[in-house]
């Protein structure tokens, strides 16, 4: 595996990058992401900030969901679920994976760009080390597609993983995004339907989220462990 090392300049540019990265994610969380945790237990409430923030509205849940992409604090389900109670489905969904895709492709250029030190302020070495497995192209490309179509893969870590290879960003991004998307309306959906005080079908889809992230990390750690272990 190609590790990236740094000059003294991109030592500067890396601790640039993460301070303002801190700073956004710490705004963004004060402005947002309290309201939405609020949301759980008073999602009238956060309905009604939702409305006084107007436009901004769009613009917080996006710039949060992509950079809980790059530094992962709390589940991003719990931001899918309040973008559907705030939004709607269709709409929750569009702005979740604009942000996702953004976030996406600022993993990339973090890798790329600033290399395995920084990568580490994210991601442990050993975890990325550990998808070492993945050398065909085609592979990788099939790789992505399943792993972020499965609920409870490690996704951020296999996006960084993804940046040290010479995959395409535009290829990574089209397809994460797109593999992500049953997920996301699923999820929004629920949102939707708490909103609507559906919550018999709000329950439904949440448990079955819970389910399904379980069996999807159960699934990924099978494939993971066959393609370790030693062949005979």
């Amino acid at each position: 595996m190609k590790y990236f090392k740094l000059d003294r300049k991109q030592v500067w540019v890396a601790l640039g990058t993460l301070a303002v990265l801190a700073v956004l994610y710490g705004l963004l969380f004060f402005f947002l992401g309290r309201p939405i945790l609020r949301s759980i237990g008073e999602p009238e409430q956060f309905q009604h900030w939702v409305d006084d923030l107007g436009g901004w509205a769009y613009v917080c849940v996006i710039g949060l969901t992509a950079i809980q992409g790059v530094v992962s604090i709390f589940p991003i389900e719990i931001i899918n679920v309040g973008a559907g109670y705030a939004f709607g489905c269709p709409m929750g969904t569009l702005l979740i994976l604009t942000g996702i895709a953004l976030g996406s492709a600022a993993i990339f250029f973090i890798v790329r760009h600033l290399g395995m030190k920084v990568v580490e302020f994210f991601v442990p070495r050993e975890k990325i080390d550990e998808l070492a497995f993945i050398k065909s192209e085609k592979r990788r490309t099939l790789f992505v597609l399943i792993t972020f179509l499965i609920p409870g893969t490690p996704k951020r870590t296999i996006s960084y993983f993804m940046g040290m290879t010479s995959m395409p960003a535009a290829t990574f991004v089209l397809v994460s995004t797109l593999a992500r998307l049953p997920t996301i309306a699923i999820s929004t959906y629920g949102g939707e339907a708490l909103g609507s005080q559906k919550y018999i079908m709000a329950l439904i889809i949440f448990v079955a989220m819970i389910v399904a992230g379980i069996a999807g990390m159960l699934v990924y750690r099978r494939i993971w462990k066959s393609k370790r272990s030693p062949k005979a």
